[in-house]
């Protein structure tokens, strides 16, 4: 009777040790998530714990290339983004980033920008940022879905463009959250979203519905020349620790 379990009972104590099988939540590489991303592969994770930077733009395998590792001109360079696009569906729900979250990285010696851009999905549902996130300059043009994640430290959304419906609804902000210049073609949810900190929301465009019901700011919110349907921000209420 023993010798009919044994199979199964052997693959499972194979798969514990091997680290394919874990009881509670578990650990995944940062690393292996690029390498799936580099080959176009759909990334779906759920209860999980990402270690290590999740460099989006992979910087830190093109910086080595002879063509970004030349020294800053005095002059300048219109020239100097290096933009990765992404085409891979990119999903996290209830996962904890415990290193930076990048999607933009400017190196001071070359002065090369290095950014990342969404052209399919983008979930971070329910996440906790624990370090950096900086979404500088990004574009995303489908699904992009931040609801009811926790950032840690800065969010910087600073010029970045969303195409279709954004969505930052209960979130929760520990730090400054910079949206400055950043555009919203097709709706903006900040409802029940908490910023404990500064929002700066100075030049934002913002097409389509907009809600910021019981949206709370605790510090300094800057709508300088905030346009929302081509109206001024005053006419929308928000509420203010």
């Amino acid at each position: 009777m023993m010798k009919k379990f044994l199979p199964s009972t052997l693959i499972v104590f194979c798969l514990f040790v091997t680290g394919k099988y874990s009881f509670g939540q578990s650990t995944i590489d940062a690393r292996d998530i690029l390498d799936d991303i580099k080959h176009g592969k759909d990334v779906s994770y759920k209860n999980v714990k990402i270690v290590g930077d999740l460099d989006l733009t992979y910087y830190f395998e093109k910086k080595h290339e002879e063509k970004y590792e030349k020294r800053k001109s005095w002059f300048g360079s219109d020239n100097n983004v290096v933009e990765e696009i992404i085409e891979s569906n990119i999903r996290f729900e209830n996962c904890t980033f415990e290193d930076d979250v990048l999607a933009y990285i400017h190196d001071e010696y070359s002065d090369y920008t290095f950014s990342a851009s969404f052209n399919n999905d983008v979930v971070f549902k329910n996440c906790k940022f624990e370090e950096k996130s900086a979404f500088k300059y990004s574009k995303f043009d489908s699904k992009t879905d931040f609801s009811e994640s926790t950032f840690n430290e800065e969010a910087n959304f600073k010029y970045a463009k969303f195409r279709q419906s954004a969505n930052f609804g209960s979130a929760f902000f520990k730090d400054d959250a910079n949206f400055k210049y950043a555009r919203f073609k097709n709706g903006l949810n900040f409802s029940n979203t908490t910023f404990d900190r500064d929002l700066n929301l100075k030049y934002v465009k913002i097409d389509g519905n907009f809600s910021s019901a019981n949206m709370k700011v605790k510090y300094d919110l800057d709508v300088k020349y905030v346009k929302v349907n081509g109206e001024s921000f005053s006419k929308y209420l928000l509420s203010q620790d």
